[in-house]
């Protein structure tokens, strides 16, 4: 995959499963610079639960896109808490 702008690599997850040491990851998101979708995986819970619909799927992820760090590291995995969910990125520049 290739692209002029800079792409985010976004994993979701803090949904807290029965038993309270599990988590499960939500979502796989691959994102521009800007938010635009370049690949996005939800899993079936969060599809049916959280974010209905491609409609609702959108404005998280804008959301989440809006409030990471504007310079955040091109190497590193940063980590960030956006609307209670665990944000697990990574910065990438394919050029």
């Amino acid at each position: 995959l290739k692209t002029r702008r800079s792409d985010q690599l976004l994993k979701i997850g803090t949904s807290r499963m029965a038993d309270e040491g599990l988590y499960q990851v939500l979502a796989l998101l691959v994102l521009d610079s800007e938010g635009t979708r370049l690949a996005v995986k939800y899993c079936a819970y969060a599809r049916k639960e959280l974010w209905v619909g491609v409609k609702a799927q959108v404005a998280f992820e804008k959301r989440v896109i809006g409030k990471l760090p504007k310079n955040a590291s091109r190497s590193e995995v940063d980590v960030a808490v956006i609307d209670d969910y665990t944000i697990l990125f990574q910065a990438w520049n394919g050029k």
